[in-house]
Parts: structure tokens; C-alpha cells; sequence
């Protein structure tokens, strides 16, 4: 698990922040992401979004749920809706050594919080990012000197839910 320090100043972010674009950086700015991997892919979210990562939590699956929800869990006397991200984006199973993690974000206030599991957890990186389009739950790209970084749009990780 990360330690609670590595998130301590992760709202200084280097670039210029665009209310307009939901708060994530104006395109070309640097931004801290939280980066991971699931499946083939790096991804990242926007690092004042997460709010920890842990191991995986005692899943309970809701009957009738939407197919993008794994399960709800319990956290520090909240629940987390954990959504089924690797189907969302099409990604390969995980491989046998993989050490899983749980990401939960950030909720607003009387919001359900939103986890997903990940692979492995990668590091927190600045990047410049740019847009993407192809996919509603990718909203820019970074190049890393290790790939390409695709990075969420955490608000519509939500679609999940319906």
C-alpha cells in the first residue's frame, strides 16, 4: 500500500489548472498522475483524485447490478462501488504474478466512492498531457519514457454504474 506521505502535497501540481476541463490540466501542461497497470496497458488518474490505494477488499456483489459494477465494499466506515474497469477498456486478464491493488477515489460530498482494480501499481509521474478521443473513459494520453500513459476520466467512470 501506499504510504499516506507519498499522497501528502499531491494537489501542487506544476501545470495550470482548467475549470473547464473538469479540472484536469490544460493540454500540454505538466499534471501528477497516479499510473498503473491493467492488462498491456499503463494507465494513470489524476493524482488529487485517488484517495489511497490498498490491497483488494472483500467484494459483496449486489443482485440485478449494472455489468460494469464487481461489487460493493466496505472502507474505513464507507462503502465503495467497485467497477469492473479492465472489461470497460477491453483489457487482457491479469497475469498470474500480478500484485493486484484497489485504487478508490475521491468522492464529492453524499457521492458513493469508486474503486477498481489494477494489476500493479507503476508510480506517480508528471507528464504533459494531451487529448485523446476514442474512448469515453480516456480523456488525454502522455508519452513516458516507458509507453504511452492513457489517463482516465475519473467522472465518467460512473457510466459504469447504469
Amino acid at each position: 500500500m501506499l504510504e499516506p506521505a507519498a499522497f501528502e502535497n499531491i494537489s501542487e501540481i506544476s501545470g495550470d489548472i482548467d475549470p473547464a476541463n473538469g479540472g484536469y490540466a490544460v493540454p500540454g501542461s505538466f499534471d501528477r498522475f497516479v499510473a498503473f497497470h491493467l492488462g498491456s496497458g499503463l494507465y494513470g488518474v489524476p493524482a488529487e483524485r485517488v484517495a489511497e490505494v490498498s490491497r483488494p477488499l472483500e467484494l459483496t456483489p449486489l443482485p440485478y447490478s449494472p455489468a460494469g459494477l464487481l461489487g460493493i465494499a466496505g472502507f474505513r466506515d464507507e462503502i465503495v462501488a467497485v467497477v469492473d474497469l479492465r472489461s470497460a477498456l477491453e483489457e487482457t486478464p491479469a497475469e498470474p504474478e500480478a500484485r493486484t491493488k484497489l485504487v478508490i477515489l475521491n468522492a464529492a460530498a453524499n457521492e458513493t466512492r469508486i474503486g477498481f482494480l489494477v494489476d500493479k501499481m507503476f508510480e506517480i509521474v508528471s507528464a504533459p498531457s494531451d487529448p485523446f478521443d476514442g474512448n469515453e473513459l480516456i480523456t488525454a494520453s502522455a508519452e513516458l519514457d516507458t509507453g504511452e500513459l492513457k489517463i482516465l476520466d475519473t467522472g465518467n467512470l460512473r457510466l459504469l454504474l447504469t
